[in-house]
């Protein structure tokens, strides 16, 4: 009798972009420590390129340590190469980030069920028509923001998404959207191939400003701002958003500000072949601002 596929069994097919092992994982270190490494701050917020090490499943699933990769990236620094103190020190103190959610959830348990602390924070949309409309864009990438709408096409096709990235989504999400930060939580930990419970929560929680960050006020991500700024070019938007391919870097980042002209040169109507945006950025952050101030004065 033939086994079951994927697909019978109610999973997505997904061809995995990462190579299982611990022989795989050591091959992949190895490659990040002989060059990307040293160029790490910069390098891990740009989504075009190859600049962060994409480790965490193998962290996630136990084929690589996190001591073993601490203990090759500072042994990189006595190499013949340019190295970079540094940026060897960032990354590190990403994985300390890693084992400080992991300590977290140890701790306090009640962060799977709610906020790891009780804060002022505005409310969630009600649930709804609307709601449903608004999180069914986001999860599908068909937002009318290119840089949200590239990231959600990543995950949804690789299970993998650029950490800069999971930021935008999880402050669009939240502050853009108003929708629970738990959702989205749910939702990474479907499609995330380094889904883990406690890292998952930590960093939702920390855009949420529900968590164990004390940063007083609330972290808004300007998406537009942010792919002008960490995607210039649109390289990473193309990639995952074709339908925007021909678009010019001038309008790649706003495409609903083209005009009727520059849509018809770019191949790209905005309305039938991508989506206007589904709200306006300056007016959802101006509401969620409100009634975050409205929530702290009762």
């Amino acid at each position: 009798m033939p086994l079951p596929t994927a697909n019978e069994l109610g999973y997505e097919h997904l061809v995995p972009w990462i190579a299982p092992g611990e022989c795989c994982a050591r091959e992949q270190l190895r490659w990040f420590v002989e060059g990307p490494i040293h160029r790490y701050t910069d390098g891990r917020n740009r989504p075009a390129i190859d600049g962060s090490a994409k480790l965490s499943p193998h962290f996630r699933f136990g084929t690589l340590s996190p001591k073993e990769a601490v203990q090759i990236a500072l042994k990189s620094l006595s190499g013949k190469g340019p190295v970079s103190r540094t940026d060897v020190l960032t990354w590190i103190d990403e994985l300390i980030w890693r084992e400080f959610f992991h300590q977290v959830l140890a701790a306090f348990p009640h962060v799977v069920d709610g906020p790891f602390r009780q804060t002022v924070v505005p409310p969630s949309r009600d649930p709804g028509p609307e709601r449903d409309v608004l999180f069914q864009a986001w999860c599908s990438g068909q937002t009318g923001y290119p840089i949200v709408d590239a990231g959600m096409r990543q995950l949804n096709q690789t299970g993998w998404m650029h950490n800069r990235i999971r930021m935008i989504m999880a402050s669009f999400l939240i502050k853009d959207l108003r929708i629970d930060w738990q959702s989205g939580e749910q939702y990474f930990m479907r499609h995330l191939l380094d889904a883990d419970v406690a890292a998952n929560n930590g960093n939702w929680q920390w855009c949420a400003s529900t968590g164990t960050d004390s940063m007083p006020g609330y972290r808004i991500f300007n998406p537009a701002l942010q792919s002008k700024k960490f995607d210039p070019d649109g390289v990473y938007i193309r990639r995952y958003v074709p339908e925007l391919a021909h678009v010019s870097a001038k309008r790649i980042h706003e495409p609903h500000l083209m005009t009727a002209d520059e849509q018809i040169l770019a191949g790209c109507r905005i309305g039938t072949d991508y989506p206007v945006p589904v709200v306006d950025h300056q007016l959802a952050r101006q509401e969620y601002l409100n009634l975050g101030k409205k929530e702290a004065a009762r």
